[in-house]
């Protein structure tokens, strides 16, 4: 048994630091987002109406990966690039999602299975994907798969549909009923903020595993930020994504120079914001 304390206080700063940098800042995140650049290489070297349905639906069984994200969506981008030509039918795009899940993907691999299966039987679905409407996507998934809209890899898939649109140059917004997928790197950055605490606890790689399994606290204290900051929750997920890489490092000057290095295009002072924000446990 695990007990998880929020901290109202720490809420309240991180969702005021994210007001004052601003949506047009957290979203150039995006920009560089490893998902996002996949995406649009796809887009690029792909030129198939289908391909949207291809990330969407390996999105859908992207969980308890063997790789780190980047890596996988590099692989699975070369992979639907050089298979461009069968995305013409939806069938054998399925064909070659069941494909690259078995190879790249295999754990839990008959579950992930199952679930390319049920999206095939609701194909219906791949339609929303065209739109902007994404509530109505989440909802419409959450029917085809008899799980929850707010599921991690339902509100990811979300995620992945927004990130081609904005790669075709279509400017919308997120729905804030939308929560962020709360992954490792989401769950580590709750704690080192200061908003999510554990009792008697110190952290470590195994208290992440036990944290995550309340899900829907974490959840909860960023849907408070989003509100607060009014940035809604999938949008703040690109910021915590990208940051929670540095999650190895001990302090937060250090993370500060190392993000600087490897990101030119956000200024100095709201990286120092962000870091001091999100990793204000750790020392200067």
């Amino acid at each position: 048994m695990i007990m998880i304390i929020v901290d109202r206080d720490r809420i309240e700063s991180v969702a005021q630091m994210f007001k004052s940098i601003g949506i047009e800042n957290v979203s150039t995140f995006e920009n560089i987002d490893p998902q996002y650049l996949s995406i649009m290489k796809a887009i690029a070297m792909c030129k198939s109406d289908n391909l949207i349905y291809a990330f969407y639906i390996n999105a859908l069984v992207t969980y308890k990966l063997k790789t780190k994200g980047e890596y996988f969506w590099k692989k699975f981008t070369e992979f639907i690039v050089e298979n461009c030509d069968k995305l013409k039918d939806v069938q054998q795009l399925l064909n070659l999602i069941k494909e690259f899940t078995y190879r790249y993907n295999n754990y839990a691999y008959e579950n992930k299975l199952k679930r390319i299966m049920k999206i095939g039987n609701c194909l219906d679905v791949l339609d929303y994907t065209t739109s902007t409407h994404y509530l109505e996507l989440a909802r419409k998934t959450s029917e085809c798969l008899k799980i929850s809209y707010k599921y991690k890899t339902v509100v990811f898939s979300i995620k992945i549909v927004y990130y081609f649109h904005k790669a075709q140059g279509m400017r919308s917004i997120l729905p804030f009923e939308l929560p962020i997928p709360v992954d490792r790197r989401v769950t580590y950055i709750s704690f080192t903020s200061g908003m999510i605490d554990v009792v008697h606890q110190t952290l470590n790689k195994d208290m992440v595993s036990l944290i995550m399994k309340k899900a829907d606290v974490i959840r909860d204290a960023w849907n408070s930020v989003a509100t607060i900051s009014h940035i809604p929750p999938l949008h703040i997920d690109a910021v915590l994504w990208y940051l929670g890489k540095y999650g190895y490092i001990n302090n937060r000057r250090s993370i500060i120079e190392e993000v600087q290095k490897n990101l030119y295009i956000i200024d100095k002072k709201i990286v120092e914001k962000l870091v001091n924000e999100l990793y204000f446990r750790l020392p200067e």
